[in-house]
């Protein structure tokens, strides 16, 4: 696997750095969905946004599996809204 970062302090920084923005996004959806604020449409489109990105990234600069668990994690998201959301018309 090639790093989509390098080695330098810099590098490192810029990894975890982004890193750090992507688990806050996903958990912003995540308690968006849990207290039934946004509806299952709502986190599709971002979650299509996500996935597109992710999409992006040149092959193999990911670890084997990487694409598989964030989806799963997204679906999971989804499910939440789908079990909690409180918009007229949009349970399940």
């Amino acid at each position: 696997m090639v790093s989509l970062f390098g080695e330098d302090d810099t590098d490192k920084r810029n990894h975890n750095m982004a890193l750090a923005g992507f688990l806050a996004g996903t958990h912003a959806l995540r308690i968006l969905a849990e207290r039934g604020i946004a509806t299952p449409d709502d986190i599709i489109t971002s979650n299509a946004g996500i996935i597109a990105l992710i999409d992006m990234i040149p092959a193999g600069q990911l670890a084997p599996g990487t694409r598989d668990k964030v989806v799963e994690m997204l679906e999971n998201i989804v499910a939440e809204a789908r079990r909690n959301c409180t918009a007229p018309g949009e349970r399940p």
